[in-house]
């Protein structure tokens, strides 16, 4: 049966500033920063090479 409201799970929140995972956090959702090191965040990247290496994404 088709339903248009199926239900999605935001796994990881990623963002730049600080103010871009905020949300995530409240909510309990697993943060990352990219390039930037301001504490909050579950994970740090500077570059996207280290996505897969941090984070453990695999294609």
């Amino acid at each position: 049966m088709f339903c248009p409201y199926k239900v999605k799970y935001i796994d990881l929140a990623i963002g730049d500033r600080e103010i871009d995972i905020i949300p995530a956090n409240e909510l309990g959702i697993r943060t990352c920063l990219f390039q930037n090191r301001t504490p909050g965040a579950d994970y740090y990247i500077d570059s996207y090479d280290q996505f897969e290496s941090v984070i453990g994404f695999r294609k």
